[in-house]
């Protein structure tokens, strides 16, 4: 078992109970992983994932599940639970959903000529 006041990844000195913790998780079989980078995507490049996996999802419009997937109304959420099941059996790094932000009312007002 390592010192006790060995510094861990963080930077921060590890308690008696987070390393006695740790260490029964490693001896009971447990592993432990480097978390992976996520993929930021859009609406339109997870729906052509999708595609290339066999899985139509066409949008549907008019409330928060705008999509049509599998005879299922679902969200883009939920869209990239599916796409990540995939991609985590290949071993690929998960999807995260870009965000657009909304415009603000000046650039919009801007845009459109209004004063």
């Amino acid at each position: 078992m390592r010192d006790l006041k060995e510094i861990d990844s963080v930077g921060k000195q590890m308690s008696i109970s987070s390393e006695t913790a740790i260490a029964r998780f490693l001896s009971s079989g447990g592993r432990i992983s480097r978390l992976t980078e996520s993929v930021s995507i859009s609406e339109s490049e997870l729906v052509s994932y999708l595609a290339t996996r066999g899985i139509v999802a066409k949008y549907a419009g008019g409330d928060t599940r705008a999509y049509l997937c599998r005879n299922k109304r679902m969200n883009c959420e939920a869209l990239i639970e599916l796409a990540n099941q995939h991609r985590s059996s290949d071993a690929l790094p998960p999807f995260v959903l870009k965000l657009n932000p909304a415009p603000s009312r000046d650039r919009v007002k801007n845009y459109l000529g209004a004063e």
